[in-house]
């Protein structure tokens, strides 16, 4: 019985480690590269024009039209 729970042990121990090696490698050695990629995905600049058009009433007579302003 002590035997199991000592192999139990082991494997807990290893896949700790594991989980602590991966952490350590994307956080110390690959974090700048990650950070990187984070701050180009993190502001995307997308340019949409303006709908500009002439705005008639109901009868036809421009409300609005597209001129520049002074």
């Amino acid at each position: 019985m002590e035997r199991r729970i000592l192999i139990g042990a082991y494997i807990a121990i290893f896949i700790f480690s594991i989980f602590a090696l991966r952490l350590w490698y994307l956080q110390i050695i690959k974090g700048g590269e990650y950070k990187k990629i984070a701050e180009r995905n993190r502001l995307r600049v997308i340019e949409t024009p303006a709908p500009r058009g002439i705005i008639y009433d109901r009868n036809g007579d421009t409300l609005v039209s597209t001129r520049f302003s002074d």
